[in-house]
């Protein structure tokens, strides 16, 4: 069976698994588990039954999908007098991936030493509450401006221009898809390999900035 890089197609496949809600493993639910996890698909079950019956109630009617990574739902809707209900699932093509959080550096000895200078923050006298409050505000805020001063922020994306870490990139991406596709595991000890070494340089990138 020849599958495109990316695709979804569903239908009553008429196979048992309890890995998609089914009471029951049949010999055609391993066969489809265990072709999906070796092609590297997704199988997208409704959380309730799509075929009903005394003694045949059973999850069966199924979506699968191959690098499909859109948000979605499926529901088995009971609107036919057929024992399949049918099944509607939903994808949200308009979904917009949430911009990466900020990524802040601190130079944390600069922060230690600006700290100690504090020792010397003046005190004033707490007569009451409010006077508490204020001494309280006033060393707070001292503390974030020192934690301002040493920190900054950095890209995100600035790992991705270094052209070394691309070409490693390049490199673990391969046998990543190749184990995705084939569950060979020496393609995962190979992406494992050059996924240590993109790690590794990160933090090199990381610490270089100051």
């Amino acid at each position: 069976m020849q599958l495109v890089p990316t695709c979804m197609f569903g239908g009553d496949f008429n196979a048992h698994n309890i890995k998609w809600g089914s009471h029951k493993t049949t010999t055609r639910g391993k066969h489809l588990k265990s072709f999906a996890e070796k092609a590297g698909l997704d199988i997208i079950a409704p959380p309730t039954l799509t075929r009903y019956g005394l003694y045949s109630a059973s999850f069966i009617d199924l979506a699968i999908t191959k690098n499909f990574l859109y948000p979605y739902d499926i529901n088995s809707v009971p609107e036919l007098s057929s024992d399949h209900n049918p099944v509607i699932i939903n994808f949200y093509f308009n979904y917009h991936t949430p911009k990466p959080d900020k990524i802040i550096k601190t130079n944390w000895k600069k922060y230690a030493i600006e700290l100690c200078n504090l020792s010397a923050h003046p005190f004033h006298t707490v007569n009451n509450t409010d006077d508490l409050d204020k001494s309280v505000d006033s060393l707070t805020e001292e503390i974030l401006n020192a934690y301002k001063n040493n920190s900054k922020e950095l890209d995100p994306k600035i790992a991705k221009t270094n052209s070394k870490l691309r070409k490693i990139h390049t490199l673990r991406n391969k046998p990543k898809r190749d184990w995705q596709t084939t569950r060979n595991r020496a393609f995962n000890k190979l992406y494992n390999y050059f996924n240590n070494q993109a790690k590794n340089l990160k933090k090199e990138l990381y610490h270089s900035e100051w």
